[in-house]
């Protein structure tokens, strides 16, 4: 499949279904330590090569009550700190890597350069995720990433196109 006809396929919003890390092949608790029992997300994709993707906890003792936008007085930075450790936020361009081998159904995609991102060494850089793409007629229905980290991490993301 030519890169430009793959781009405009991966077009649109799609929602986290479930993210699963291993190390060598074994459970990881690192996913409890980010997200708890549970997080939700969306990462959309545009034609014209931006994207953005928002991560957060969804765990109750994670999500402390009384923190609101813009910050009020008596909110404490632990609260906050709190919220910022179990979040994810990044946006910028987008394309396929093109010298990674890949079809209709993998390959590679890169994330950035990011121009925002929460995490501030993600700025200016690029996030290497390579793919799989389950189809339902026709069209992409599912996106898994898979993540190849340090020490044998091994992180898998699923997503279901919804928009």
């Amino acid at each position: 499949m030519k890169v430009n006809k793959l781009i405009r396929a991966f077009a649109g919003t799609y929602s986290l279904i479930n993210q699963t890390e291993t190390i060598n092949g074994l459970p990881s608790n690192n996913t409890n330590v980010m997200w708890g029992t549970g997080a939700i997300g969306l990462i959309t994709y545009t034609a014209d090569g931006y994207m953005a993707a928002t991560l957060a906890t969804n765990d109750p003792s994670l999500l402390p009550k009384n923190v609101t936008s813009p910050p009020q007085a008596g909110q404490t930075d632990e609260d906050w700190a709190l919220v910022g450790r179990h979040t994810l936020s990044y946006a910028g361009h987008w394309s396929i890597n093109e010298t990674f081998p890949s079809d209709k159904h993998s390959g590679q995609i890169l994330h950035g350069p990011l121009t925002v991102a929460n995490i501030p060494t993600w700025i200016g850089n690029i996030q290497r995720r390579d793919y799989t793409v389950i189809y339902n007629r026709g069209k992409i229905d599912y996106l898994k990433f898979v993540i190849a980290g340090r020490n044998g991490l091994r992180i898998e993301i699923l997503w279901k196109k919804v928009a």
